[in-house]
């Protein structure tokens, strides 16, 4: 419980653009190019957003995870 809030938290604490794609892939289970097709741009952008988000939050949330 504890960890989803922290999880919950940080996610919203990415930058928005990151935040929007992330949200669009983890938790409304589109694809990579829905996600482009809907957001126009390409999908190859898409993958390096969902990268930058995973990094971000295992940066963030490691003391957390370990």
């Amino acid at each position: 419980e504890e960890l989803q809030k922290r999880i919950d938290e940080e996610i919203d604490r990415l930058p928005e653009r990151c935040r929007v794609i992330f949200v669009l892939s983890r938790f409304e289970d589109m694809s990579y190019q829905e996600i482009a097709d809907k957001l126009g741009i390409s999908r190859k952008t898409v993958e390096n957003q969902v990268s930058k988000a995973l990094r971000i939050l295992r940066e963030r949330l490691g003391q957390w995870l370990t």
